[in-house]
């Protein structure tokens, strides 16, 4: 491409030519003229920035004899080189010059001149004016010139007429000769002495000279005051003015330039921020903006992160810091980089009064991504496959996951009204699963990547800092989303042991990068005193230095005492000629007596507020850092007020925010605080008490489970000791039952757990004579989430009382079976063992016998015998049972059955046995298709091979028939590996085991569906796959097997890997690919006879 003829004049000829340019067009009008003045200015701003940093750079130490010298800091020693259009103005010929003193606008009135019509609007830019045709700026050193450099101040103030004349605009203001007499006799020097071009210096200034007490013969103010009617902004006009003030010396005002670098500064900031900087000439307001300060660096090491997270090196970011620090803010400026990708985020925010539902904070994200993804993504095709996907994915758990999820239903095309509650091993394991696959799914199918922030993870539960870290861990190679945590690390450090600790912990072992936020260095207050303010760096820099000193540099906390000094007329509003800014003084605010904590600045602050206002903010921070609508219309009902008038008159004082026209939230979790601890700890529970009472019976009217969730929480943070009712005591036991059941059933054990421990509290005295149903029912449901929580202690603790208490057999079945439960689960083997035999005597049960026992045998063929008898339709339609006994002895074998897997083999035969009798007896229950699954691998013990695989057969339709899913993957685990071989070809055990994995992972059935996985790679390789497939498949699932600990599948499992690495590179290679936590074959011929026995037990 043929590159444009360039060609350099100085500056005072570019200023000419725009001039003449402008006057061809033939102006008349004032509106016209204002339309080139905002041209004009961009590209003069510019070049004035080019200008100074030319000066900055010249001026440095280590440019020894490069200094430009004052002679040479002029227009006309200043040369532009500009690129020649074809629109441009005749090289050659060139323009008609307007001579020397003749101005653009000469034919104005400008007594009479509206400048508030000089406003800044667009217009197609004129050639010369356009920045992009100016190729390059230098400052010509003449030959045998003067190399005098001057003092700053000179240079400064020679800079300052260069811009005069630069923004003059053609305008003839100050010519040179005027100029030397200003610089060299600066104090005889009058106004009256200047030559003022076209306009006359007898005309009245009066309404654009500054307010002060300034001389009238300030020239400066005069030159600025001829700028502010020719349209130039007032900021600019300021900045001209601050610059030709050096020539006062001693005597100049204290806002006038002392250096090259802070006129730079300025420059950039005019040019980066024009609406705050240039052309803000609104009333100064008091504004936080979104912008942060300081903070470079770590901003810098966000986007390096999230440039990692395309090569699946990083998953994200975690920031911490103190309350205040800004890591919030921080966070959510991540949503301005990269303007062009098509990139979604999606935010939460914990709440340290922890009133929603379980799992909400999260579920609300995803479920904003589902809805978004409904929204956006516009392909139909896209749409089904992603739908397709789901429904493969998450099967018939599609149901469970829609609590959560709502908007689920507009991605797929599921019933979800076909799915009946199952039995499932852990449905906590199962909800984290389906939400990876969740967001796994949609994450891929997105138009863009997807970035999810939580905010304050501090405060997060622990059900759902265990769903985060599925989420990272399923996201560790998904280079499609991007996660962001903020959290106060000296919240978590207060508690060493924590839910909270353990997680922050864990995360410094992931791919995450870590960022800590310190507080404002002086440069960074100064930076965000200055854009509060909207004043330049330089006028903020004493006052930010005071603030730096109280605030201990908390971004915060500054804005807090910047707003306490607002309030209290330490910062007021001056005119300055005809700009109205920020002022203040110092030695006022330097001997001002002001808190050291925010806090207490906060509570000092509401203090001042009128009485009603203080009680809307105390009502307010009971209900947590954000208050709904429904809660508002509720308490204000209950207190006879109006909330609504009185939150948004506090929103108006800065303490909240309205969001949209749904919500009330804080500005900032601290001022919640300092709301919350202006009341006494008595005032607070009552508080508590009356709005969860209050509360209470909407949420019971409307069968909203959200009001009842924050009903229920609010009664329970006031306490049992702040109520005497006895009725009301029972009610609120009772409801804390309810919602206990509906946090785990929405797997939020922990807090399930809280919930059943708080309904046990507000039982009246002697409750197991009074209240004995409800007293059963709260022990046998804190027994049962402790039990979930892998709490023993907590199991044999509430598990007793039931014992102590329970006045028959049958009240104490569901506390017989979790104790059984929890301590086989904690390995306790020998008690649960002892435990589950002393529990089944006393349901007149016999004791498991021993396989050399000769009855047992016996016993085994006659059941042979009688099923051979019936067919499989007569055996699918055998009476389904509810009886609570039965369901509660099915359960104790089968976990006696794998506690006997581990302690002593040889009576699983008679527990198995047993199972099926009582099945066939006593009708089916959810436990007879893994009954028959057991019972069939015993068959095949005593040779008969065909009666063996029909006992798995059935085991597998009689599953089917119930609709059992939550128990396939542990009958598959069963039946493919033991049985199925008997019949079947290795390639569709492999599909089967493929399914059990799906369905394990789907019921959160861990255990069955890593057996599962492990069967699965091993058929694959026996079965002719291709080996570089079972290899790669082997050594994903291996580390997947070591991240979750899981060592006892990971030696079997490595000798299927080593195997498919002997047979591709030969069995020399085996020992160099086996490495990172991986064993190697003759670690495996190593091990005790003991390990070998266990590794055959689970399948080998």
């Amino acid at each position: 491409t043929e590159i444009p003829p360039c060609r350099e004049i100085s500056l005072r000829q570019w200023i000419r030519e725009s001039a003449s340019i402008e006057s061809s067009r033939r102006i008349t009008t004032v509106r016209n003229f204002s339309h080139s003045i905002s041209e004009y200015i961009s590209t003069a701003l510019l070049i004035s920035s080019k200008i100074t940093k030319i000066l900055v750079d010249a001026d440095q130490p280590d440019r020894n004899g490069s200094c430009v010298p004052l002679a040479s800091i002029a227009s006309q020693s200043i040369m532009i080189g500009v690129r020649q259009e074809k629109q441009n103005v005749n090289v050659e010929n060139g323009p008609e010059e307007p001579p020397l003193g003749k101005d653009l606008a000469e034919d104005f009135d400008w007594d009479n001149i509206d400048s508030e019509k000089l406003t800044p609007t667009d217009e197609i830019k004129s050639p010369i004016f356009n920045s992009e045709l100016i190729q390059h700026i230098r400052l010509d050193f003449p030959s045998g010139g003067n190399p005098d450099l001057g003092s700053i101040t000179d240079r400064l103030f020679a800079l300052g007429f260069v811009f005069v004349e630069l923004f003059a605009f053609g305008n003839h203001i100050v010519d040179e000769d005027t100029f030397e007499r200003f610089r060299s006799d600066r104090n005889t020097l009058s106004f009256g002495d200047i030559n003022l071009g076209g306009i006359s210096h007898k005309t009245d200034f009066s309404r654009h000279k500054k307010h002060s007490s300034d001389h009238h013969n300030n020239i400066a103010s005069e030159i600025v005051n001829k700028l502010a009617l020719l349209g130039i902004p007032r900021a600019l006009c300021a900045l001209l003015e601050d610059l030709l003030e050096c020539n006062q010396g001693e005597f100049r005002r204290d806002d006038a330039y002392v250096s090259l670098e802070d006129l730079y500064s300025d420059l950039q900031l005019m040019i980066k921020e024009p609406s705050k900087f240039l052309y803000n000439e609104q009333e100064p307001q008091l504004l936080m903006s979104d912008k942060i300060h300081g903070r470079d660096e770590e901003f810098a090491n966000i986007r390096e992160a999230y440039k990692l997270r395309a090569n699946g090196d990083c998953v994200g970011v975690v920031i911490t810091g103190e309350a205040g620090v800004g890591k919030s803010r921080l966070a959510k400026t991540f949503e301005t980089f990269d303007e062009k990708e098509n990139r979604s985020i999606f935010i939460g925010k914990f709440d340290q009064i922890n009133d929603i539902k379980p799992l909400s904070v999260i579920a609300t994200v995803i479920n904003d991504l589902c809805k978004k993804f409904a929204e956006d993504v516009r392909s139909l095709r896209v749409k089904q496959s992603a739908a397709l996907d789901l429904e493969n994915a998450l099967g018939s758990q599609a149901a469970l996951l829609s609590n959560f999820l709502p908007s689920l239903s507009d991605l797929m095309t599921l019933d979800f009204t076909r799915s009946t509650p199952s039995y499932c091993t852990d449905t906590a394991e199962s909800v984290r699963f389906l939400f990876c696959k969740t967001l796994q799914i949609l994450s891929f199918y997105s138009p863009g990547p997807i970035t999810i922030l939580l905010d304050d993870v501090q405060w997060a539960d622990p059900s759902s800092l265990l769903l985060i870290t599925s989420l990272l861990e399923s996201s560790k190679e998904n280079k499609c989303v991007f996660f962001l945590f903020c959290i106060r690390d000296n919240e978590i450090q207060r508690s060493p042991n924590s839910p909270v600790f353990n997680w922050y912990q864990s995360t410094l072992k992931m791919p995450l990068k870590h960022i800590t936020l310190a507080n404002l260095n002086e440069e960074g207050v100064n930076s965000l005193v200055s854009d509060t303010l909207c004043l330049f760096p330089r006028l903020t820099r004493h006052l930010s230095q005071v603030l730096h000193h109280r605030a201990l540099g908390n971004p915060f906390f500054v804005w807090q005492l910047l707003d306490t000094l607002q309030k209290e007329g330490y910062l007021y509003h001056s005119l300055r000629g005809t700009v109205k800014r920020w002022a203040w003084d110092m030695d006022k605010i330097n001997s001002l007596r002001i808190s050291d904590s925010v806090l207490a600045l906060l509570m000092r602050e509401m203090n001042k507020l009128p009485d009603d206002l203080k009680m809307g903010l105390e009502v307010a921070s009971c209900m947590g850092a954000t208050v709904s609508m429904d809660i508002v219309r509720i308490l204000s009902f209950h207190l006879q007020i109006d909330l609504s008038a009185i939150l948004d008159s506090v929103t108006g004082k800065g303490f909240m925010d309205r969001i949209e026209t749904s919500n009330y939230r804080f500005s900032h979790d601290r001022v919640q605080q300092a709301a919350y601890e202006m009341m006494s700890d008595e005032r607070r529970r009552e508080n508590h008490m009356a709005f969860g009472l209050a509360i209470c019976s909407h949420a019971l009217e409307n069968g909203n489970d959200e009001l009842l969730f924050t009903s229920v929480n609010q009664i329970n943070r006031g306490g049992h000791d702040v109520l005497s009712d006895p009725c009301k005591k029972a009610m609120i036991a009772a409801l804390n039952l309810k919602v206990g059941n509906k946090s785990a059933a929405l797997t939020d054990f922990d807090s399930a757990l809280a919930y059943f421990k708080h309904g046990i509290s507000f039982l009246n005295e002697e409750y197991w004579k009074h209240q004995y149903q409800l007293s059963i029912d709260l022990h046998n449901a804190a027994a049962d989430a402790s039990c979930a929580l892998s709490d023993t202690v907590g199991v044999r603790f509430y598990s007793q009382s039931v014992f102590s208490y329970a006045v028959s057999l049958e009240d104490k079945l569901d506390a017989m079976f979790v104790l059984v439960k929890s301590l086989r689960m904690a390995l306790a083997l020998s008690e649960a063992e002892k435990c589950a035999v002393r529990f089944l005597q006393d349901l007149g049960e016999e004791l498991p016998r021993a396989a050399n026992d000769p009855q047992l045998k016996s016993d085994i063929l006659s059941m042979i015998g009688a099923i051979s008898r019936c067919t499989d339709d007569s055996i699918l339609i055998l009476k389904h049972s509810r009886d609570k006994k039965l369901i509660i002895l099915m359960k104790l074998y089968h976990d006696l059955f794998y506690t006997l897997q581990m302690m002593d083999p040889s009576r699983l035969f008679s527990v198995s046995l047993r199972m099926l009798q009582l099945s066939i007896e006593c009708g089916i229950t959810e436990l007879s298709p893994l009954a028959f699954a057991q019972f069939g691998v015993t068959v095949l013990s005593v040779g008969d091979a065909v009666a063996g695989y029909r006992m798995g057969s059935l085991a597998l339709k009689l599953a089917k028939s119930l609709g059992i899913a939550g128990f396939m993957s542990s009958i598959i685990a069963v039946v493919q590996p033991y049985i199925a071989w008997v019949s079947e070809p290795f390639q569709i055990i492999t599909e089967t085991h493929k399914l059990g994995v799906t369905l394990g992972e789907q019921w959160g059935d861990v255990s069955s569906s890593t057996v599962n996985h492990y069967w699965f790679q091993l058929t694959k390789l026996l079965s002719g796959h291709d080996l570089s497939t079972v290899r790669s498949d082997c050594s994903r699932f291996l580390r997947d097997l070591l991240s979750r600990k899981q060592s006892w599948c990971v030696n079997c499992t490595c000798m299927t890997y080593i195997h498919s690495v002997a047979l591709i590179e030969g069995e020399n290679s085996c020992e160099l690919v086996c490495c990172n936590g991986i064993p190697t074959e003759k670690d495996i011929e190593s091990l005790s006879l003991e390990r070998k026995q266990e590794l055959i037990i689970f399948g080998l």
